[in-house]
């Protein structure tokens, strides 16, 4: 056996860190607050993003009730129209142009009443908000 057996222990402490620590705790503050103003920007956008699709449902609406409106007064010009052409002061040509003018303003609503309900489904999707059924589709788990 051999009696020349070494144990050995070294220890390093630093007593100068020469400010690399706070450096790292500037470093780190450095990103939080970008972080805190990336999330400050995120939320203004948002909010912007909300208040524009409300603008332009509010408008939809009344584009809405304009092309509904519109269809009413086609409908009435096309119940005189064909009333004329019974009695023969119309051509069929002429009622042919009606009618394709009542079917126009009929398309017309239908196109607004879609684009109403797609700007809708952008507002719950903004929203995290069912606002036909006035429900948060947010799961509860989410929300703690």
């Amino acid at each position: 056996p051999n009696d020349n057996e070494q144990v050995g222990l070294s220890l390093q402490i630093p007593i100068f860190d020469w400010g690399e620590k706070k450096a790292r705790v500037k470093a780190v503050e450095a990103q939080i607050k970008t972080q805190e103003l990336s999330m400050e920007e995120e939320k203004i956008n948002i909010e912007s993003n909300i208040r524009q699709v409300h603008r332009s449902l509010q408008n939809l609406l009344n584009q809405i009730d304009i092309a509904e409106q519109s269809s009413r007064n086609s409908q009435l010009t096309y119940d005189i129209n064909f009333e004329k052409y019974k009695y023969g002061d119309l051509t069929g040509m002429e009622l042919s142009q009606y009618q394709n003018q009542l079917s126009q303003s009929k398309i017309d609503l239908a196109n607004a009443q879609i684009s109403y309900k797609l700007e809708i489904l952008n507002m719950k999707i903004q929203t995290l908000y069912d606002w036909e059924t006035r429900n948060s589709i947010v799961p509860e788990a989410y929300k703690k």
